[in-house]
């Protein structure tokens, strides 16, 4: 595949100018509703307490309850797992006892077949946990988009129910004749 040219400043420059666009297009579209908004509480189409059910609301949906900081550091325990290195490299051979150094060089080529199958088996090890601790993460992952969709849509439909009978209920108390339009 032959390289694509990078992008020159003009290339740049137009891009920045379409973000600025878009950008004034969000504010805007942003300005119309707020304006419609308070024209709509002005002429009495909104509920009273329909900021505070959206406020409810909204703050439930921008936090995702099954989402612990923790997990946000298990790919990088996972990789070091995987990462792990076990070998004859880190192991020193120098001593300050007078002719250590040699003895320790003598042992470390006596134990280097039972080392070198001991890293052996150590990086066997260390795979497999790194490929079960990466189950584990999907399972969690897997579980927590489960529960999301599921249980969190049924909180939510009760939550809404709830809301529902509470301004019921206050209109009621207030002396309001239900009616047709009113929840529930």
């Amino acid at each position: 595949m032959p390289d694509e040219p990078s992008p020159s400043e003009a290339d740049i420059d137009m891009a920045d100018d379409i973000d600025d666009d878009m950008a004034d297009d969000i504010e805007l579209a942003v300005a119309e509703v707020q304006r419609r908004v308070a024209a709509g509480r002005v002429d009495g189409r909104y509920p009273i307490d329909l900021d505070r059910q959206l406020e409810s609301e909204f703050s439930r949906l921008a936090k995702d309850p099954l989402w612990f900081r923790a997990f946000d550091a298990l790919p990088g325990a996972v990789s070091r797992v995987r990462n792990a290195a076990f070998g004859h490299a880190p192991i020193e051979y120098s001593s300050t006892v007078p002719g250590g150094s040699a003895l320790h060089r003598i042992v470390g080529k006596l134990v280097s077949r039972q080392v070198i199958a001991l890293s052996q088996q150590m990086s066997t090890f260390a795979s497999e946990v790194a490929r079960s601790l990466e189950d584990v993460v999907a399972a969690l992952e897997e579980t927590r988009t489960v529960v999301k969709g599921d249980v969190l849509g049924d909180i939510d439909a009760v939550h809404h129910r709830i809301t529902a009978v509470e301004t019921r209920l206050a209109r009621l108390e207030a002396g309001h004749q239900p009616s047709a339009d009113d929840p529930l």
